[in-house]
Parts: C-alpha cells; structure tokens; sequence
C-alpha cells in the first residue's frame, strides 16, 4: 500500500508542475524529486504518458491532458499518509 501512495505522490507532483502549461523535463523532475526518489519520478511519467495523463508535445516538453487535470483535480482533497487521524478512520 505504501508503494501505491508513493506513487499517487509522485503523479500528483508530476501533474501539478504541468497543470497550467507546457513544462521542459528538468523543471517537472525537480518537482516530484520532492517527495520521491529519480527512479520513481522517471517511471512514473512514463506511466502518466502511456496512460493519456500527459503528452509529450516537443522533445523534452510535457503537458498534462485534459485526464490528467481531472485526476489531479481528484487527488487533491486527499491527505497525506503522515497527517491521516487513525480516530477518523476508526470511527
């Protein structure tokens, strides 16, 4: 499960340094390196591409489809891992 969140993570820091605009490589990989490690970050773009979360309009220049802007609209309510109450989900 924890591997799961870390991958919702990354995505999720993929998906907000492309949100608005085209966004070169460097600048969306040093976003999600925040929370994640390199190998992670690589593979997890990949994936946002083969599933139609991102394009890749230009060499080394990504987008997020209108998919994505809707799974990061999903993601963003979520709390993260640290901050969850254990009395809520209990309750």
């Amino acid at each position: 499960m924890k591997r799961f969140i870390c991958l919702i993570d990354t995505a999720e820091a993929i998906l907000e340094a492309v949100d608005d605009e085209e966004c070169r490589w460097t600048p969306v990989v040093r976003s999600a390196l925040r929370t994640s490690t390199p190998w992670r970050v690589h593979a997890t773009i990949y994936w946002l591409l083969d599933s139609g979360y991102l394009t890749r309009p230009s060499r080394g220049v990504y987008k997020a489809t209108e998919r994505g802007r809707l799974l990061l609209r999903a993601l963003k309510p979520r709390e993260p891992l640290g901050t969850r109450n254990v009395e809520k989900i209990v309750d």
